[in-house]
């Protein structure tokens, strides 16, 4: 038995966030910034309650400054695009 202990769902996400956080201006090639400290923290309130009920979702940043957050399954498909209101479009 490995040692290494298994990392959850919620440590897997938060990770997921902090690497979108550090995206750099221009990331995707098209001159996209990473998405605001305030639409980080959006997504990770809204993901950490979904996932009580979905799991660990598929976690993308968006050219916009947007996170996507997906889930599918036998059956649906949920996609949650999130971006603080009063943020750049």
């Amino acid at each position: 038995m490995s040692n290494e202990r298994q990392r959850s769902c919620g440590e897997i996400f938060c990770e997921r966030l902090l690497d979108i956080a550090s995206l750099e201006l221009d990331w995707d090639g098209y001159g996209a910034g990473p998405p605001s400290p305030k639409t980080i923290a959006l997504a990770k309130r809204a993901g950490e309650w979904m996932m009580e009920e979905f799991g660990l979702p598929h976690v993308v940043p968006v050219g916009d400054g947007s996170i996507l957050l997906e889930w599918h399954g036998d059956g649906f498909d949920l996609e949650l695009e999130l971006r603080m209101s009063n943020e750049r479009a």
